[in-house]
């Protein structure tokens, strides 16, 4: 599970684990990041009771394990068939604290297949691995080697469309890059919304929107007069306030760009969430015309 800092990556597993918890297995979370108050307070405010969290929920808060050296310890948490989730955040931090280089083939490659693969192929485990990618990157993958993509069996992309807080609700876009087993193609997609307000925090998944269906959306008229508008701009932002398109309803055309932005084409014009989206002059997702009036 890749994405920006603060993309929603944790909300979405952790939520998973809550549905694993309620469905009777065990959930293992190995938090090297976020600590107790942040990682527990968002399963709670996910919906998960004490009373889960204490019979369903081995936390295990940051610590400085070396998962190379503690292998068997690692893998003896699952062996016992009661464990249907392990969450590692993340897995950047697991990497480092074992000493191994993220943009090394060779060092994610063995630790990969010493320490996670096993949970899965030994003991059946689904590992959801949290990984990290640079502030503004628009590509698809997670940062660091490659042996990461060959070597995980789904890879999915979050993009906060719409970043939350506890006081304001967003929106954030899955995007399927992988899956080894054939269920999703490549492009398959996921919008959620984030509904936040009173310490709750609620997930509302649309229907899969399939590959091929986004591709009519990036070529269709009104997604293509809205991108025009940035592109013409282009290098000055455009502010959503300012999104004016002629019969296009506001709400809508801003929708686009923010689906936009997801998939590349749109970004941030600076390091802030909350500024201007502006065009992104090398992206090859969409492709405009020039000289065609808006």
């Amino acid at each position: 599970m890749a994405g920006e800092p603060a993309s929603g990556k944790s909300v979405l597993c952790y939520r998973w684990a809550i549905d694993v918890m309620r469905a009777g297995k065990r959930a293992v979370l190995l938090d090297e990041e976020a600590g107790p108050r942040d990682a527990l307070g968002k399963f709670v405010a996910l919906g998960a009771s004490a009373e889960l969290l204490k019979d369903k929920l081995t936390y295990l808060e940051p610590g400085g394990r070396n998962l190379d050296r503690l292998t068997a310890e690692f893998h003896a948490l699952v062996s016992s068939g009661e464990v249907g989730v392990v969450v590692v955040d993340s897995l950047g931090a697991a990497l480092a604290i074992a000493g191994r280089s993220e943009n090394d083939n060779g060092e994610v490659g063995a630790f990969l297949t010493s320490v996670i693969l096993p949970l899965a192929e030994r003991y059946g485990v689904a590992v959801l691995l949290i990984d990290h990618k640079t502030k503004g990157d628009v590509s698809r993958y997670s940062r660091g080697a490659s042996v990461k993509l060959q070597l995980t069996g789904v890879q999915l992309n979050v993009v906060a469309v719409r970043p939350f807080s506890k006081g304001q609700n967003g929106q954030l876009v899955v995007e399927c890059n992988k899956n080894r087993f054939g269920d999703y193609a490549q492009g398959d997609q996921w919008t959620v919304d984030v509904l936040t307000g009173k310490d709750k925090i609620t997930l509302d998944v649309s229907e899969r929107t399939e590959a091929q269906e986004f591709e009519a959306f990036v070529s269709s008229d009104q997604t293509r007069a809205v991108a025009r508008v940035y592109r013409d701009s282009y290098p000055a932002p455009v502010a959503l306030r300012n999104l004016e398109i002629p019969g296009l309803a506001r709400d809508k055309a801003r929708t686009i760009a923010y689906q936009l932005r997801a998939k590349g084409v749109l970004e941030y014009s600076t390091d802030s969430d909350k500024s201007p989206l502006r065009w992104v002059s090398d992206q090859t997702v969409l492709e405009l015309p020039v000289g065609i009036p808006s």
